[in-house]
C-alpha cells in the first residue's frame, strides 16, 4: 500500500509540473538619459535603464501574470561632432544582471561608436556603427553592431515644441566569442515620440528581436519608453 501511494504521489507530481508552462509575454525596457555639451564639439550622455520580463505562468490555481527585475545598468558616453553630420563616442555601460535572483551577474562593456546623417531635415535618416566589448563573468565577447534609422515630425517639415514625430529603425548585430559559436541577431524597432520643448522629450517604441538566427533563433517583443534631457 505504501509502495501504491508513493507511485501514485509521482504521478500526480509529474502531472502537475507538466501542467505549468512560462512564457514571456514581453520585455519592458525603461530608461532616462540626460545630454549635456562642453563648449561647440564635446557632449556626454549618462542613462539610467531597466529591463523587466513579465512572464505569463499557467499552473494548477490558473495563470500567474508577474514581471522579473533582468537587470539594472548605468551608460556613460562621451561624443566629439566631427562636423554637422558626423560624430565619434567612446562609451562605458555597467550593469548588474538578475539582482533580484541571488545571482548577480555583472557585466562591463566598452563601445566605440560613429554615427553620421543621410538626410539632416524633414525625414531624417541615419547610419550608426558600433563596435563593442563586452566582458560577463570573467568571459570577453565582441559585437559588432550596424543600424539604419529614420524618424520625422507628424506635422509640417521640422519638429516643434508640443508636436508628435514617429521614428522607426532596423540593427544588425553578429557576436564573436571564443566560448560559443558566432551568432547573428535582427532588431526592429517602431515607435513614437513627443518633444515637450528643447529640453524634453518621451519616446515610447516597439521591438522585435530575433537573437542566434544562425543557431537557434529566439524572438522577444520588447516595448520601450525613454526619456530624454537635453541641459
Amino acid at each position: 500500500m505504501r509502495r501504491l501511494l508513493f507511485l501514485l504521489t509521482l504521478w500526480l507530481t509529474a502531472n502537475m509540473v507538466s501542467g505549468q508552462s512560462e512564457e514571456t509575454v514581453f520585455v519592458w525596457e525603461a530608461s532616462t538619459a540626460v545630454n549635456y555639451k562642453l563648449g561647440k564639439s564635446w557632449s556626454f550622455n549618462t542613462s539610467l535603464a531597466t529591463r523587466t520580463i513579465w512572464l505569463n505562468e499557467q499552473t494548477t490555481q490558473g495563470d500567474d501574470f508577474r514581471g522579473e527585475l533582468n537587470f539594472g545598468e548605468i551608460n556613460q558616453f562621451a561624443t566629439y561632432r566631427i562636423n554637422p553630420r558626423l560624430k565619434a563616442s567612446i562609451g562605458y555601460k555597467y550593469r548588474i544582471v538578475e539582482p533580484t535572483e541571488g545571482r548577480n551577474q555583472h557585466e562591463h562593456r566598452v563601445t566605440q561608436q560613429v554615427a553620421w546623417l543621410h538626410r539632416p531635415e524633414g525625414v531624417r535618416m541615419a547610419s550608426r556603427g558600433r563596435l563593442e566589448q563586452r566582458i560577463r563573468n570573467g568571459r570577453l565577447t565582441h559585437r559588432f553592431r550596424y543600424r539604419f534609422s529614420v524618424d520625422f515630425p507628424l506635422s509640417g517639415q521640422t519638429l516643434d515644441a508640443g508636436e508628435f514625430y514617429m521614428l522607426a529603425s532596423n540593427e544588425i548585430l553578429y557576436e564573436s566569442t571564443r566560448f560559443n559559436r558566432n551568432a547573428w541577431g535582427n532588431r526592429f524597432s517602431a515607435g513614437v515620440g513627443y518633444l515637450f520643448g528643447l529640453v524634453t522629450k518621451l519616446q515610447f517604441t516597439a521591438a522585435y528581436r530575433s537573437d542566434n538566427i544562425n543557431l537557434w533563433t529566439l524572438n522577444r517583443l520588447f516595448v520601450e519608453t525613454s526619456l530624454f534631457i537635453n541641459l
